[in-house]
């Protein structure tokens, strides 16, 4: 059986510096202890392992959901979509915006889940995730063989 291990970087975690603890499954919203579980059932064994309420944005205290900072991937999960939740309301849907906006000024790839879409295409959602890190994986290859002046093509 494959063992999950998800990190939590919450402040009072990263306080210490680098050191983060495993966290429960029961952990988060009942969305991310879905994704969680979905993550679990469907990701290959050797994929990266996931970091809990990232800040991955220097100088803001935004974070990720669930962050893989080696590939700078960021996964949210957007709650009360169809309940006039935050994300969906005026100041926070501008606080988001404002967030994706950085995560690309910092280079980060995000992807954006509601509850509804992984209860329907959990596996997709998973499948969109590994697609994203295999792509990243490719191109640090590609920039890697370039830096040292190997012929790529």
């Amino acid at each position: 059986m494959k063992q999950l291990t998800i990190f939590d970087n919450t402040p009072e975690s990263s306080d210490a510096g680098d050191e983060t603890q495993p966290l429960e499954i029961t952990s988060g919203s009942s969305a991310e202890q879905l994704f969680l579980a979905l993550w679990i059932r469907f990701a290959p064994d050797d994929a990266p392992q996931f970091k809990r309420e990232y800040r991955g944005i220097p100088g803001r205290k935004y974070r990720f959901d669930f962050a893989l900072p080696t590939y700078k991937i960021a996964v949210e999960i957007d709650g009360g979509i169809w309940s006039g939740g935050r994300h969906v309301r005026g100041k926070g849907f501008e606080e988001d915006l404002e967030k994706m906006n950085l995560a690309v000024l910092y280079n980060w790839k995000v992807l954006r889940f509601t509850p509804g879409m992984l209860e329907r295409g959990g596996h997709s959602c998973i499948a969109q995730i590994m697609t994203l890190v295999k792509r990243v994986e490719v191109a640090v290859a590609f920039q890697n063989r370039s830096d040292t002046g190997e012929r790529l093509l």
